[in-house]
């Protein structure tokens, strides 16, 4: 049935948990409610900004629906790609939110676009520079150095995805 007007389709990325939690409980309800998070359908518009963009992804990859994810990125990502492994946060943005572009490469890591995955760690690497503890500023213009446009601040899911990152490509 519908899931309702208020229904976001990033929440297509607790389809990761509730799978899990049917693989370990058995319970046949986490199984169903993953499954209804695959049939959000994908519109276009929501190709705007990147973090959202891949926390559907990640979810629809969780589904094993990894053809529609490479679709996605084939036709919205890549051509967003700038050499350096610049992705604006949306079309005409000055600015990345890092978290988002990270979890794309680890996206296209995953679906085989490798040298592009290695771009935008590269350009991640280069945002991480700018501060000691290591960790990532949430947003960052295309040379790497941090924009402040809406905040300036050390993210924890951005690092989190920056070491996954890291960790799958080497």
């Amino acid at each position: 049935s519908d899931l309702g007007s208020t229904f976001s389709y990033i929440q297509v990325k607790t389809a990761q948990a509730l799978l899990l939690l049917h693989k370990v409980t058995k319970i046949q309800r986490f199984l169903t409610a993953s499954e209804r998070l695959g049939q959000i359908k994908f519109l276009n518009k929501e190709c705007r900004y990147t973090h959202p963009l891949a926390y559907y992804l990640e979810g629809m990859m969780a589904l094993g629906k990894n053809r529609i994810v490479r679709q996605i990125l084939d036709d919205n990502i890549i051509p967003t790609l700038r050499s350096n492994g610049f992705i604006p946060y949306f079309p005409g943005a000055k600015y990345a939110y890092v978290s988002g572009s990270v979890q794309l490469g680890i996206l296209l890591w995953k679906v085989g676009h490798k040298p592009e995955a290695r771009k935008i760690l590269e350009w991640a690497l280069r945002v991480q520079e700018n501060d000691d503890s290591g960790g990532l500023f949430q947003y960052a213009k295309e040379s790497g150095n941090p924009d402040g446009t809406i905040h300036r601040e050390i993210n924890s899911w951005g690092t989190k995805y920056f070491a996954e990152l890291i960790r799958i490509a080497n």
